[in-house]
């Protein structure tokens, strides 16, 4: 369901509500499916409304909406109506995005329908171990029935059930940003023998984690050159003009991304998955004390949807201006859904002098996050100061010269 610039999306205004955004679309019944609509997306407090019926409120913006729209879809036609809520300015939509839309209602990213078997798939996590050349895959909620695993055009597959199994990964190359190699992972699932449900995954193999205060890919130090772009400015683009634009960072000698705002899209994460670009997504969630159960299903919902992007190096999660206590609930809360990558909680805690930590990979303690030099200070190269030369334009990226006691310093 694509939201543009058409006028196939009305805009209406209201006193109470900042203004409707309303469409149509096609589709089949739900019968007996599981029917979700999903949002990259939403402004806290926005309502979904399907078909005249409301379905749900946006949590935050940080992360996905997905809300139950079964009893509601309609075969053929069906109206979608979003209201987003009056003059919101949360920390996800940075500056430039008010500049872009001075309105501020919009919905940032892609809107999805799934229907899929309710006896299916539903969050599926995927931990390659390179070093042990094989990949646990797990299933959450817990399934019933047998689930078959291959990794296409390999001899590599395995059959097994929830709620976890292992397939072995022998004779694939690793992703890294130099070379980018991708794998396709087809998991079926049957109940006494009846095909019920399948699903297609893209991954990569590679492992990181910091070792001696450096970021280590594959076994080696690694040593990033960062650029940092706002996710608002990425948004609407085709896959192509993704492409393309993490192409060109790339060949200004960026090897890494810090994204900053609302969680990236799956489309931008899937081009830097093919261009070779390491990404640390910073996200600004609400503050909420011990991150609340709200917090907990988004984060959830977005870890399981874009855990088996090989780019995806870290989450970053910028608490606000919080207490030592709540930054590191929002960091565990992280960690604890995905623990196979660096899970940071930084932000005005530098400026307040509150402690800043780092969750690394699999380890059951967090880390002093000033100890930790993610991104290594580097010259920049010709190509990466004619980049730089364009940091005052809304899209363009700047690179990040450390990250260490200081925090995040922007290079002139």
């Amino acid at each position: 369901i694509r939201y543009t610039a058409s006028a196939a999306v009305k805009v209406s205004r209201e006193a109470e509500f900042g203004a409707w955004l309303m469409r149509t679309f096609d589709a089949e019944a739900a019968n007996d499916a599981a029917a979700t609509l999903r949002f990259d997306s939403l402004p806290a407090g926005s309502q979904v409304w399907l078909n005249g019926a409301l379905l749900g409120e946006a949590a935050a913006a940080w992360g996905p909406t997905a809300l139950d729209a079964a009893a509601s879809l309609q075969a053929d036609a069906n109206r979608l109506a979003v209201r987003l809520p009056k003059g919101r300015r949360t920390p996800a939509f940075p500056r430039a995005f008010s500049a872009l839309h001075p309105d501020g209602w919009k919905v940032l990213g892609g809107v999805a329908l799934a229907v899929r078997p309710r006896q299916g798939f539903d969050r599926v996590m995927l931990q390659p171990d390179p070093r042990r050349k094989r990949l646990t895959i797990s299933f959450r909620p817990s399934l019933a029935g047998e689930v078959h695993a291959r990794v296409r055009d390999t001899a590599n597959e395995a059959t097994g059930a929830a709620p976890e199994m292992v397939i072995p990964l022998e004779g694939l190359d690793l992703w890294a940003p130099e070379s980018p190699t991708l794998h396709t992972l087809e998991l079926s699932l049957r109940v006494d023998g009846v095909l019920m449900d399948t699903v297609v995954f893209r991954f990569g193999l590679r492992d990181f984690t910091v070792r001696d205060g450096r970021f280590s890919l594959n076994g080696r130090p690694f040593p990033l050159r960062c650029a940092a772009l706002s996710t608002a400015a990425l948004v609407g683009m085709a896959p192509d003009d993704l492409r393309a634009r993490f192409a060109a960072g790339k060949g200004a000698g960026f090897n890494a991304l810090r994204l900053i705002g609302t969680a990236l899209t799956p489309a931008a994460l899937a081009a830097a998955d093919e261009v070779g670009l390491l990404v640390f997504q910073a996200l600004a969630p609400d503050p909420v004390p011990s991150a609340g159960e709200d917090a907990r299903q988004m984060a959830a919902r977005l870890v399981a949807r874009d855990a088996h992007h090989p780019s995806l190096a870290a989450w970053e999660i910028d608490a606000g201006d919080v207490n030592a206590v709540k930054a590191a609930a929002w960091r565990d809360l992280f960690a604890g859904e995905d623990p196979s990558r660096i899970v940071a909680a930084a932000g005005p805690q530098i400026e307040s002098r509150l402690p800043v930590s780092c969750a690394r990979p699999y380890a059951k303690e967090a880390v002093p996050l000033d100890a930790v030099q993610l991104h290594l200070p580097t010259a920049p190269e010709p190509e990466a100061e004619r980049c730089l030369g364009h940091a005052a334009e809304d899209a363009a990226m700047g690179a990040i010269a450390s990250f260490g006691v200081g925090g995040l310093e922007i290079a002139d």
